[in-house]
């Protein structure tokens, strides 16, 4: 089963293609097996666009940005 998914259901915060794209690898990708990915969470004022947990490997955070 891949990863957990906790939605951020605020519509005045919209999902890039990035994070679109990120969000269904998250989704469909059996490699993030057991990691709970928490989408756009309130971190002491700041705001990510991912963070994973998992209870065995820890604590990624990820900002999508736009290559050029």
């Amino acid at each position: 089963m891949p990863a957990t998914i906790i939605k951020n259901f605020n519509p005045n915060d919209p999902r890039t293609e990035g994070e679109k794209y990120l969000l269904e690898v998250f989704r469909t990708s059996l490699r993030f097996e057991g990691w709970t990915v928490f989408e756009q969470p309130h971190i002491n004022s700041m705001k990510p666009d991912f963070v994973l947990t998992h209870p065995q490997k820890g604590i990624l955070i990820i900002e999508v940005r736009i290559g050029i």
